[in-house]
């Protein structure tokens, strides 16, 4: 059993590429550590520091096969939250327009887009086929609305 190494501080702006591991591990012993992330610092580190002690338990866990990914989806980091804030706002503003031009002039369209696949439907699928057309992601034109329609009715996530 070997006891818990103490975190050394570090400043902010420290070079070490163990640092943010060391933090996440100090934060979290059972956290999950991505491999990519750990063969980038083990790669730009050879032979010029040593590896902290909670990194090196960590990857002897790991490598061991001790360690354990989490079960479930995960906490959305930054990235999805600011896309998901981004797809709020754009379908809100297509959504608005396009409902105001069904009122209008109808849903028609120009000829050129009539048969273009995201201009199909009434407006709240229609502005989400747009974004997703947009954005040209993974997500589906279901997923872009039920994340506009759930920021709607939860609110916008504090960042």
């Amino acid at each position: 059993m070997t006891t818990p190494a103490k975190v050394v501080k570090r400043g902010a702006f420290d070079r070490c590429p163990y640092v943010g591991i060391e933090r996440t591990l100090a934060a979290d012993p059972q956290a999950w550590i991505e491999t990519h992330r750990l063969m980038a610092a083990i790669e730009s580190s050879f032979a010029r520091r040593p590896m902290p002690e909670t990194v090196r338990a960590y990857l002897r866990k790991r490598l061991d096969g001790e360690a354990r990914k989490r079960k479930g989806r995960g906490r959305p980091d930054a990235a999805q939250q600011v896309r998901d804030m981004y797809i709020f706002a754009r379908f809100v503003r297509i959504e608005a327009w396009l409902t105001a031009r069904k009122k209008k002039r109808g849903l028609k369209g120009w000829r050129f887009i009539r048969d273009a696949d995201w201009w199909k439907g009434p407006p709240s699928e229609r502005a989400a086929r747009m974004i997703r057309h947009s954005l040209d992601t993974e997500l589906d034109w279901e997923s872009v609305r039920n994340i506009a329609y759930r920021l709607r009715k939860n609110g916008l996530p504090v960042v």
